[in-house]
């Protein structure tokens, strides 16, 4: 399915008068909530550092055309959010941070603490669930670890590693319900 053929198209107006028809890409697709989280419909795949989307969508479903569909269930909206190589990374730090070793914020126990917005941050993990977050003592720096913009960065990259995907068997239902959907806002 060439998902960019199926876009309906918006009369739009460059000039006064002069209307042309383009392919409507500001629409919204997305997975149902119920599904969104659900461990018959979603499985999930691990990411090495050199894995593009469409890499991993040729080896899920032998197509690597469905690349957008590892996109949509992982909620990446700028192909840019995919996880990072080193390389990439570190050109990536660079270039947002003056000093990438200076303390961005502060963690205990997997999670991250902003000392001075007073504020707990748990770690979200595939399918929604998150880690029990322990009583912390906000006042005390001294029972957090420092990290780094750096080390922020890396274990934010390195979250992306794990992906959801649609599982193989249910991806021509899924595909059938999209091309359903693009049909309908076709013909509104």
């Amino acid at each position: 399915m060439n998902l960019f053929k199926k876009l309906p198209l918006i009369d739009y107006a460059f000039e006064q008068g002069d209307y042309f028809y383009l392919k409507n890409i500001f629409i919204k697709l997305r997975v149902i909530d119920s599904l969104k989280n659900d461990p018959s419909f979603l499985t999930t795949y691990s990411l090495n550092s050199y894995e593009r989307a469409d890499v991993i969508a040729h080896k899920l479903y032998g197509r690597s055309d469905l690349f957008w569909t590892l996109y949509l269930v992982n909620d990446v909206v700028d192909p840019n959010e995919w996880l990072m190589n080193q390389y990439n990374l570190d050109k990536f730090v660079k270039e947002k941070y003056v000093n990438t070793e200076a303390v961005h914020h502060y963690e205990r126990k997997g999670a991250q603490a902003d000392l001075r917005a007073n504020q707990i941050l748990t770690v979200t993990k595939p399918f929604g669930t998150t880690d029990s977050s322990p009583e912390f003592d906000l006042t005390d720096p001294s029972t957090y670890e420092a990290v780094t913009n750096y080390s922020y960065e890396d274990t934010v990259n390195d979250s992306k590693r794990i992906i959801r995907a649609i599982r193989k068997e249910y991806m021509p239902s899924f595909l059938i319900d999209v091309e359903k959907k693009l049909r309908n806002i076709n013909n509104v």
